[in-house]
Protein backbone atom coordinates (compact mmCIF):
# COMPACT_ATOMS: atom_id res chain seq x y z
CA UNK A 1 0.00 0.00 0.00
CA UNK A 2 1.62 3.31 -1.19
CA UNK A 3 0.69 6.11 1.71
CA UNK A 4 1.78 9.87 1.72
CA UNK A 5 4.42 10.59 3.75
CA UNK A 6 2.46 13.38 5.92
CA UNK A 7 3.40 12.50 9.29
CA UNK A 8 3.07 16.18 11.21
CA UNK A 9 2.91 18.46 8.30
CA UNK A 10 2.61 21.97 7.76
CA UNK A 11 0.96 22.42 3.93
CA UNK A 12 -1.16 25.39 2.36
CA UNK A 13 -4.54 24.54 1.60
CA UNK A 14 -5.94 27.09 -0.59
CA UNK A 15 -3.77 29.66 1.34
CA UNK A 16 -4.62 28.45 5.05
CA UNK A 17 -1.54 26.92 6.67
CA UNK A 18 -3.10 23.62 8.31
CA UNK A 19 -1.41 20.72 10.12
CA UNK A 20 -1.74 17.30 8.90
CA UNK A 21 -2.52 14.63 11.84
CA UNK A 22 -2.40 11.34 10.43
CA UNK A 23 -3.02 9.70 14.36
CA UNK A 24 -6.35 8.67 15.18
CA UNK A 25 -8.40 9.70 12.26
CA UNK A 26 -11.67 7.54 12.07
CA UNK A 27 -13.04 9.35 9.15
CA UNK A 28 -14.90 6.73 7.62
CA UNK A 29 -17.98 5.79 9.62
CA UNK A 30 -19.48 2.05 9.27
CA UNK A 31 -21.41 1.54 6.25
CA UNK A 32 -25.75 0.75 6.71
CA UNK A 33 -26.70 -2.02 4.36
CA UNK A 34 -30.07 -1.74 2.80
CA UNK A 35 -29.72 -4.01 0.10
CA UNK A 36 -26.99 -5.54 -2.05
CA UNK A 37 -25.87 -2.56 -3.65
CA UNK A 38 -26.82 0.34 -0.66
CA UNK A 39 -24.84 1.77 1.41
CA UNK A 40 -24.97 5.42 2.74
CA UNK A 41 -21.22 5.71 3.64
CA UNK A 42 -18.04 4.28 3.33
CA UNK A 43 -16.55 1.54 5.77
CA UNK A 44 -13.68 2.70 7.92
CA UNK A 45 -10.33 1.24 7.25
CA UNK A 46 -11.47 0.98 3.36
CA UNK A 47 -10.22 3.07 0.04
CA UNK A 48 -13.15 3.77 -1.74
CA UNK A 49 -13.47 5.15 -5.16
CA UNK A 50 -17.33 6.72 -6.20
CA UNK A 51 -17.86 8.25 -9.13
CA UNK A 52 -21.05 10.14 -10.90
CA UNK A 53 -21.20 12.13 -14.48
CA UNK A 54 -24.14 11.41 -17.48
CA UNK A 55 -24.14 11.54 -21.07
CA UNK A 56 -26.12 13.65 -22.75
CA UNK A 57 -27.55 13.00 -26.66
CA UNK A 58 -30.34 14.47 -29.04
CA UNK A 59 -32.50 12.36 -31.46
CA UNK A 60 -35.15 13.22 -33.19
CA UNK A 61 -38.39 10.96 -33.37
CA UNK A 62 -36.84 8.27 -35.74
CA UNK A 63 -33.95 7.58 -32.74
CA UNK A 64 -31.17 8.45 -34.52
CA UNK A 65 -28.90 10.40 -32.38
CA UNK A 66 -27.66 13.66 -34.48
CA UNK A 67 -24.38 15.79 -33.65
CA UNK A 68 -24.61 19.01 -31.91
CA UNK A 69 -22.17 21.15 -30.17
CA UNK A 70 -21.24 21.75 -26.26
CA UNK A 71 -22.04 25.47 -26.07
CA UNK A 72 -21.88 25.74 -22.12
CA UNK A 73 -18.83 27.02 -21.43
CA UNK A 74 -19.56 30.01 -18.53
CA UNK A 75 -21.43 26.98 -16.31
CA UNK A 76 -18.17 26.15 -15.00
CA UNK A 77 -16.46 28.62 -12.61
CA UNK A 78 -13.26 30.55 -13.40
CA UNK A 79 -10.86 28.36 -12.74
CA UNK A 80 -11.74 25.17 -13.84
CA UNK A 81 -9.16 24.26 -17.05
CA UNK A 82 -9.94 23.63 -20.47
CA UNK A 83 -7.00 21.74 -23.12
CA UNK A 84 -6.17 25.26 -24.14
CA UNK A 85 -4.92 26.84 -20.45
CA UNK A 86 -3.50 23.56 -19.55
CA UNK A 87 -1.44 23.83 -22.42
CA UNK A 88 -0.48 27.25 -21.62
CA UNK A 89 -2.07 28.53 -24.84
CA UNK A 90 -4.16 31.11 -25.73
CA UNK A 91 -6.95 30.20 -28.84
CA UNK A 92 -9.94 31.68 -30.88
CA UNK A 93 -10.92 28.26 -30.90
CA UNK A 94 -13.01 26.53 -28.27
CA UNK A 95 -15.05 23.52 -27.94
CA UNK A 96 -18.29 24.82 -29.55
CA UNK A 97 -16.68 24.01 -32.60
CA UNK A 98 -16.53 20.13 -31.94
CA UNK A 99 -19.61 18.50 -33.44
CA UNK A 100 -20.34 15.27 -31.43
CA UNK A 101 -23.48 13.05 -30.81
CA UNK A 102 -23.16 12.50 -27.09
CA UNK A 103 -21.42 14.95 -24.39
CA UNK A 104 -20.13 13.69 -21.42
CA UNK A 105 -21.06 16.20 -18.42
CA UNK A 106 -19.67 16.20 -15.11
CA UNK A 107 -17.98 13.24 -13.93
CA UNK A 108 -16.85 14.09 -10.51
CA UNK A 109 -14.65 11.11 -8.85
CA UNK A 110 -14.67 10.98 -4.97
CA UNK A 111 -11.57 9.39 -2.84
CA UNK A 112 -12.66 7.89 0.71
CA UNK A 113 -9.83 6.90 2.95
CA UNK A 114 -9.26 7.05 6.93
CA UNK A 115 -5.85 8.79 6.51
CA UNK A 116 -3.82 10.94 4.15
CA UNK A 117 -2.13 9.20 1.10
CA UNK A 118 -0.82 9.18 -2.00
CA UNK A 119 -2.17 7.72 -5.67
CA UNK A 120 -1.80 7.73 -9.20
CA UNK A 121 -4.97 8.44 -11.35
CA UNK A 122 -5.41 8.49 -15.10
CA UNK A 123 -8.90 8.23 -17.18
CA UNK A 124 -9.18 7.67 -20.61
CA UNK A 125 -11.60 8.31 -23.39
CA UNK A 126 -10.99 6.15 -25.99
CA UNK A 127 -14.30 8.07 -28.35
CA UNK A 128 -14.01 11.16 -27.46
CA UNK A 129 -12.43 14.12 -26.68
CA UNK A 130 -11.88 15.33 -22.57
CA UNK A 131 -12.08 19.06 -22.95
CA UNK A 132 -12.32 20.53 -19.36
CA UNK A 133 -10.59 19.60 -15.73
CA UNK A 134 -9.78 20.59 -12.45
CA UNK A 135 -7.27 20.09 -10.58
CA UNK A 136 -4.94 20.71 -13.95
CA UNK A 137 -2.83 17.37 -15.46
CA UNK A 138 0.69 16.32 -15.54
CA UNK A 139 -0.50 15.01 -19.10
CA UNK A 140 -3.19 15.01 -21.43
CA UNK A 141 -3.16 13.41 -24.99
CA UNK A 142 -3.52 14.45 -27.69
CA UNK A 143 -1.45 17.16 -27.12
CA UNK A 144 -2.92 20.51 -27.68
CA UNK A 145 -1.48 22.57 -30.80
CA UNK A 146 -3.62 25.12 -31.68
CA UNK A 147 -2.50 24.98 -35.62
CA UNK A 148 -4.61 21.82 -35.54
CA UNK A 149 -8.34 21.14 -35.39
CA UNK A 150 -9.28 18.90 -32.27
CA UNK A 151 -10.36 15.53 -32.86
CA UNK A 152 -12.13 13.25 -31.29
CA UNK A 153 -10.39 9.83 -29.64
CA UNK A 154 -8.56 8.77 -27.97
CA UNK A 155 -8.14 11.03 -25.25
CA UNK A 156 -6.50 10.96 -22.10
CA UNK A 157 -6.00 12.76 -18.65
CA UNK A 158 -3.21 12.18 -15.94
CA UNK A 159 -2.84 13.88 -12.30
CA UNK A 160 0.10 12.00 -12.03
CA UNK A 161 0.62 11.82 -8.01
CA UNK A 162 -2.69 12.97 -6.28
CA UNK A 163 -2.54 13.82 -2.57
CA UNK A 164 -5.74 12.47 -0.50
CA UNK A 165 -6.73 14.33 2.69
CA UNK A 166 -9.17 13.16 5.14
CA UNK A 167 -10.84 16.14 6.99
CA UNK A 168 -10.26 14.16 10.16
CA UNK A 169 -6.52 14.75 9.13
CA UNK A 170 -7.11 18.42 9.71
CA UNK A 171 -7.95 18.14 12.84
CA UNK A 172 -5.67 20.41 15.39
CA UNK A 173 -4.97 19.22 19.02
CA UNK A 174 -6.73 21.57 21.02
CA UNK A 175 -8.10 19.14 24.19
CA UNK A 176 -11.45 20.57 22.61
CA UNK A 177 -13.24 17.81 20.28
CA UNK A 178 -15.90 20.05 19.63
CA UNK A 179 -13.65 23.04 18.47
CA UNK A 180 -11.14 20.44 16.47
CA UNK A 181 -14.02 19.25 14.41
CA UNK A 182 -15.25 22.35 13.68
CA UNK A 183 -12.43 23.47 12.72
CA UNK A 184 -11.12 20.59 10.52
CA UNK A 185 -14.71 21.02 9.10
CA UNK A 186 -13.86 24.92 8.13
CA UNK A 187 -10.74 24.01 6.69
CA UNK A 188 -12.21 21.05 4.53
CA UNK A 189 -14.85 23.56 2.77
CA UNK A 190 -12.21 26.34 2.89
CA UNK A 191 -9.24 24.60 0.96
CA UNK A 192 -11.01 24.44 -2.73
CA UNK A 193 -11.10 27.32 -4.21
CA UNK A 194 -14.30 29.72 -4.07
CA UNK A 195 -16.64 28.63 -6.91
CA UNK A 196 -18.59 32.28 -6.60
CA UNK A 197 -21.68 31.23 -6.85
CA UNK A 198 -21.50 28.57 -9.31
CA UNK A 199 -24.26 26.62 -7.94
CA UNK A 200 -23.98 23.70 -10.40
CA UNK A 201 -20.08 22.80 -9.63
CA UNK A 202 -20.50 24.09 -6.22
CA UNK A 203 -23.18 21.46 -5.42
CA UNK A 204 -20.54 18.24 -6.19
CA UNK A 205 -19.05 18.84 -3.17
CA UNK A 206 -21.43 18.20 -0.26
CA UNK A 207 -20.06 14.92 0.15
CA UNK A 208 -17.97 13.37 2.98
CA UNK A 209 -15.02 12.78 0.67
CA UNK A 210 -11.60 13.49 0.84
CA UNK A 211 -9.70 16.60 -0.45
CA UNK A 212 -7.48 15.69 -3.36
CA UNK A 213 -4.42 17.72 -3.87
CA UNK A 214 -2.23 18.02 -6.76
CA UNK A 215 1.07 19.84 -6.93
CA UNK A 216 2.59 20.69 -10.34
CA UNK A 217 6.19 22.16 -10.24
CA UNK A 218 6.59 25.27 -12.28
CA UNK A 219 7.44 25.22 -16.02
CA UNK A 220 10.57 25.99 -16.99
CA UNK A 221 11.31 29.87 -18.36
CA UNK A 222 10.68 29.94 -21.87
CA UNK A 223 9.60 32.99 -24.28
CA UNK A 224 6.56 34.02 -24.44
CA UNK A 225 4.21 35.03 -26.96
CA UNK A 226 1.56 37.44 -27.29
CA UNK A 227 -0.77 34.37 -27.35
CA UNK A 228 0.81 31.98 -24.40
CA UNK A 229 0.07 31.71 -20.79
CA UNK A 230 2.33 29.69 -17.78
CA UNK A 231 0.76 26.71 -17.63
CA UNK A 232 -1.04 25.61 -14.48
CA UNK A 233 1.54 25.11 -11.46
CA UNK A 234 1.64 24.91 -8.14
CA UNK A 235 -1.24 23.35 -5.44
CA UNK A 236 -4.79 22.71 -6.42
CA UNK A 237 -7.27 21.48 -4.15
CA UNK A 238 -10.75 19.99 -4.79
CA UNK A 239 -12.96 17.70 -3.15
CA UNK A 240 -13.19 15.49 -6.47
CA UNK A 241 -11.20 15.27 -9.61
CA UNK A 242 -13.76 16.78 -12.21
CA UNK A 243 -13.56 16.57 -15.82
CA UNK A 244 -15.89 16.68 -18.79
CA UNK A 245 -15.97 16.25 -22.59
CA UNK A 246 -17.44 15.00 -26.04
CA UNK A 247 -17.30 11.94 -27.94
CA UNK A 248 -18.84 9.28 -30.18
CA UNK A 249 -19.40 5.65 -29.91
CA UNK A 250 -22.53 3.48 -29.49
CA UNK A 251 -24.10 3.08 -25.93
CA UNK A 252 -26.29 0.47 -25.25
CA UNK A 253 -29.81 1.63 -25.97
CA UNK A 254 -31.75 3.23 -28.25
CA UNK A 255 -35.37 5.11 -28.42
CA UNK A 256 -37.45 6.01 -31.10
CA UNK A 257 -41.01 8.36 -30.46
CA UNK A 258 -44.38 6.86 -32.15
CA UNK A 259 -47.08 8.70 -33.78
CA UNK A 260 -49.04 8.42 -30.63
CA UNK A 261 -46.34 9.54 -27.87
CA UNK A 262 -45.05 6.58 -26.67
CA UNK A 263 -41.56 5.69 -26.59
CA UNK A 264 -40.16 2.90 -27.79
CA UNK A 265 -37.10 1.83 -25.83
CA UNK A 266 -34.38 -0.95 -27.29
CA UNK A 267 -31.71 -2.31 -25.02
CA UNK A 268 -28.87 -3.47 -27.45
CA UNK A 269 -26.15 -4.54 -24.77
CA UNK A 270 -25.26 -7.65 -23.33
CA UNK A 271 -26.34 -6.14 -19.70
CA UNK A 272 -29.84 -5.19 -18.26
CA UNK A 273 -30.58 -1.54 -17.77
CA UNK A 274 -32.24 -0.42 -14.43
CA UNK A 275 -34.17 2.45 -13.94
CA UNK A 276 -35.45 4.55 -16.91
CA UNK A 277 -37.12 7.42 -16.37
CA UNK A 278 -39.17 8.75 -18.99
CA UNK A 279 -40.23 12.16 -18.53
CA UNK A 280 -42.29 15.35 -20.11
CA UNK A 281 -41.45 18.87 -18.88
CA UNK A 282 -43.72 21.62 -19.95
CA UNK A 283 -43.75 25.16 -18.53
CA UNK A 284 -46.14 27.08 -16.53
CA UNK A 285 -46.73 30.39 -14.94
CA UNK A 286 -46.01 28.79 -12.30
CA UNK A 287 -43.06 26.38 -12.62
CA UNK A 288 -43.50 23.23 -14.70
CA UNK A 289 -45.81 20.40 -15.06
CA UNK A 290 -43.84 16.75 -15.73
CA UNK A 291 -45.82 13.85 -16.55
CA UNK A 292 -43.48 10.73 -16.28
CA UNK A 293 -43.24 6.93 -17.16
CA UNK A 294 -40.81 4.52 -15.14
CA UNK A 295 -39.00 1.39 -15.84
CA UNK A 296 -37.34 -0.27 -13.00
CA UNK A 297 -35.22 -2.27 -15.84
CA UNK A 298 -34.62 -3.53 -19.27
CA UNK A 299 -33.30 -6.77 -20.25
CA UNK A 300 -30.51 -7.62 -22.40
CA UNK A 301 -31.12 -7.87 -25.78
CA UNK A 302 -35.07 -6.72 -24.79
CA UNK A 303 -37.15 -3.97 -25.71
CA UNK A 304 -39.94 -2.33 -24.49
CA UNK A 305 -43.01 0.57 -25.05
CA UNK A 306 -43.44 3.14 -22.47
CA UNK A 307 -46.98 3.71 -22.09
CA UNK A 308 -48.58 6.97 -22.36
CA UNK A 309 -47.45 10.09 -20.22
CA UNK A 310 -50.38 10.89 -18.48
CA UNK A 311 -48.84 10.36 -14.44
CA UNK A 312 -48.02 13.67 -13.18
CA UNK A 313 -45.59 14.19 -10.23
CA UNK A 314 -43.72 16.78 -8.63
CA UNK A 315 -40.20 18.13 -8.97
CA UNK A 316 -39.35 17.04 -5.74
CA UNK A 317 -40.95 13.60 -5.86
CA UNK A 318 -39.08 13.38 -8.87
CA UNK A 319 -35.80 14.10 -7.83
CA UNK A 320 -36.35 11.44 -4.27
CA UNK A 321 -37.16 9.02 -6.72
CA UNK A 322 -33.48 9.70 -9.16
CA UNK A 323 -32.24 9.91 -6.07
CA UNK A 324 -33.51 6.50 -4.66
CA UNK A 325 -32.07 4.98 -7.90
CA UNK A 326 -28.93 6.31 -7.60
CA UNK A 327 -28.17 5.19 -4.36
CA UNK A 328 -29.14 1.76 -5.37
CA UNK A 329 -26.72 1.21 -7.89
CA UNK A 330 -24.23 1.99 -4.93
CA UNK A 331 -23.97 5.88 -4.45
CA UNK A 332 -23.91 6.88 -0.59
CA UNK A 333 -26.65 8.97 -0.01
CA UNK A 334 -24.81 12.57 0.16
CA UNK A 335 -23.44 11.71 -3.50
CA UNK A 336 -26.83 10.77 -4.92
CA UNK A 337 -28.03 13.83 -3.15
CA UNK A 338 -25.37 15.79 -4.90
CA UNK A 339 -25.47 14.83 -7.68
CA UNK A 340 -29.15 15.61 -8.28
CA UNK A 341 -28.64 18.51 -6.55
CA UNK A 342 -26.32 19.24 -9.39
CA UNK A 343 -28.90 18.69 -12.22
CA UNK A 344 -32.15 19.54 -10.92
CA UNK A 345 -32.49 23.03 -13.33
CA UNK A 346 -31.39 20.75 -16.43
CA UNK A 347 -33.14 17.66 -15.96
CA UNK A 348 -36.64 18.39 -14.36
CA UNK A 349 -36.80 22.58 -15.29
CA UNK A 350 -35.93 22.46 -18.94
CA UNK A 351 -38.55 21.86 -21.42
CA UNK A 352 -38.50 18.93 -23.22
CA UNK A 353 -39.25 15.12 -23.79
CA UNK A 354 -36.18 13.18 -22.40
CA UNK A 355 -35.55 9.54 -21.43
CA UNK A 356 -32.64 9.12 -18.26
CA UNK A 357 -30.95 5.46 -18.26
CA UNK A 358 -28.28 3.91 -15.69
CA UNK A 359 -26.02 2.51 -17.53
CA UNK A 360 -24.32 -0.39 -16.75
CA UNK A 361 -20.75 -0.67 -15.05
CA UNK A 362 -18.88 -2.74 -17.33
CA UNK A 363 -19.97 -0.19 -19.89
CA UNK A 364 -18.71 2.49 -18.57
CA UNK A 365 -15.38 1.20 -17.56
CA UNK A 366 -15.23 0.30 -21.66
CA UNK A 367 -16.08 3.81 -22.96
CA UNK A 368 -14.02 5.67 -19.94
CA UNK A 369 -11.51 3.65 -18.48
CA UNK A 370 -10.32 4.29 -15.20
CA UNK A 371 -6.99 3.85 -13.76
CA UNK A 372 -5.79 4.29 -10.08
CA UNK A 373 -2.46 3.05 -8.47
CA UNK A 374 -3.16 1.31 -5.87
CA UNK A 375 -6.23 -0.30 -6.66
CA UNK A 376 -9.08 0.74 -4.16
CA UNK A 377 -10.79 -1.49 -2.30
CA UNK A 378 -14.17 -0.57 -3.67
CA UNK A 379 -14.92 1.25 -6.87
CA UNK A 380 -18.41 2.62 -7.81
CA UNK A 381 -19.12 4.13 -11.15
CA UNK A 382 -22.79 5.41 -11.59
CA UNK A 383 -23.32 7.13 -15.33
CA UNK A 384 -26.66 8.73 -16.43
CA UNK A 385 -27.57 8.64 -20.16
CA UNK A 386 -29.65 11.58 -21.05
CA UNK A 387 -31.85 11.08 -23.79
CA UNK A 388 -33.42 14.16 -25.53
CA UNK A 389 -36.39 12.99 -27.98
CA UNK A 390 -37.89 14.85 -30.40
CA UNK A 391 -41.34 13.77 -30.48
CA UNK A 392 -43.50 14.00 -33.90
CA UNK A 393 -45.78 16.63 -32.52
CA UNK A 394 -42.65 19.00 -32.39
CA UNK A 395 -40.94 18.10 -35.16
CA UNK A 396 -44.19 19.08 -36.59
CA UNK A 397 -44.53 22.61 -35.25
CA UNK A 398 -40.87 23.03 -36.39
CA UNK A 399 -41.36 22.31 -39.68
CA UNK A 400 -44.11 24.68 -39.97
CA UNK A 401 -42.07 27.12 -38.19
CA UNK A 402 -39.29 26.93 -40.94
CA UNK A 403 -42.34 27.08 -43.71
CA UNK A 404 -43.59 30.45 -41.85
CA UNK A 405 -39.77 31.99 -41.73
CA UNK A 406 -38.95 30.98 -45.33
CA UNK A 407 -42.39 33.08 -46.68
CA UNK A 408 -41.67 36.14 -44.25
CA UNK A 409 -37.90 36.13 -45.27
CA UNK A 410 -39.37 36.03 -48.65
CA UNK A 411 -41.84 39.24 -48.33
CA UNK A 412 -38.65 40.93 -46.31
CA UNK A 413 -36.91 40.97 -49.83
CA UNK A 414 -39.73 41.95 -51.45
CA UNK A 415 -39.59 45.42 -49.25
CA UNK A 416 -36.55 45.90 -49.47
CA UNK A 417 -36.20 45.02 -46.06
CA UNK A 418 -32.51 44.79 -44.69
CA UNK A 419 -33.05 44.01 -41.21
CA UNK A 420 -32.42 40.30 -40.18
CA UNK A 421 -35.23 38.54 -39.04
CA UNK A 422 -35.72 37.18 -35.68
CA UNK A 423 -35.11 33.63 -35.55
CA UNK A 424 -38.49 31.42 -35.02
CA UNK A 425 -39.61 31.39 -31.07
CA UNK A 426 -39.46 27.68 -30.74
CA UNK A 427 -35.47 27.74 -31.64
CA UNK A 428 -35.20 29.36 -28.54
CA UNK A 429 -37.33 26.90 -26.48
CA UNK A 430 -35.05 24.41 -27.82
CA UNK A 431 -31.36 25.97 -26.25
CA UNK A 432 -28.43 24.31 -27.39
CA UNK A 433 -30.02 21.46 -28.80
CA UNK A 434 -31.46 24.09 -31.44
CA UNK A 435 -29.16 22.72 -34.29
CA UNK A 436 -29.91 19.24 -34.15
CA UNK A 437 -33.51 20.15 -34.26
CA UNK A 438 -32.84 22.42 -37.65
CA UNK A 439 -30.85 18.93 -38.90
CA UNK A 440 -34.05 16.83 -38.34
CA UNK A 441 -36.12 19.80 -39.87
CA UNK A 442 -34.31 19.75 -42.80
CA UNK A 443 -34.31 16.07 -43.04
CA UNK A 444 -38.03 15.95 -42.92
CA UNK A 445 -38.93 19.18 -45.38
CA UNK A 446 -41.69 18.63 -47.89
CA UNK A 447 -39.86 20.52 -50.65
CA UNK A 448 -36.00 22.01 -51.26
CA UNK A 449 -37.38 25.61 -50.41
CA UNK A 450 -38.11 24.31 -46.81
CA UNK A 451 -35.12 22.28 -46.74
CA UNK A 452 -33.07 25.10 -47.71
CA UNK A 453 -34.54 27.31 -45.20
CA UNK A 454 -33.63 24.71 -42.18
CA UNK A 455 -30.31 24.69 -43.73
CA UNK A 456 -29.85 28.66 -43.84
CA UNK A 457 -31.27 28.85 -40.55
CA UNK A 458 -29.04 26.45 -39.16
CA UNK A 459 -26.27 28.43 -40.82
CA UNK A 460 -27.09 31.99 -39.03
CA UNK A 461 -27.55 29.93 -36.03
CA UNK A 462 -23.94 28.42 -35.82
CA UNK A 463 -22.80 31.77 -36.62
CA UNK A 464 -24.26 33.88 -33.82
CA UNK A 465 -22.92 31.36 -31.25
Amino acid sequence: MVRASWGLAATVLGGLAIVLVTQGSPSLSGATKTGDRVATSPTAGRFVVHEWGTFTSFSGSNGVQLDFRPLLDSDLPGFVLNRERQAGARSLLTKSSLFAPLRMETPVTYFYVDEPREVEVKVGFPGGLLTEFYPPVREMQPAYNRKRPETLGPSTLDWGKVQLIPEAALRPKLGNDTLSELLAHRLMQAAPPPAFGNFHYDAARATDSALVAVNLPAPPDASKTPLSDPPPSGLHVEKFLFYRGVGKFPLPISADVQADGRVHVQNTGGEPIRSLFLIDVTPRDNGVRILRGHLSALNAKADATLPSLNEPITPDDLRGEVQRALVQEGLFEKEAAAMVQTWSDSWFREPGLRLFYLLPSAVTDSVLPLHITPPPDETVRVMVGRMELLPPSQEAKLSEAVTLHRKLRAEHREEGNQEPLPPPTILRTLGRFAEPALVRARELAANDADAFEAATLLQELRKSR
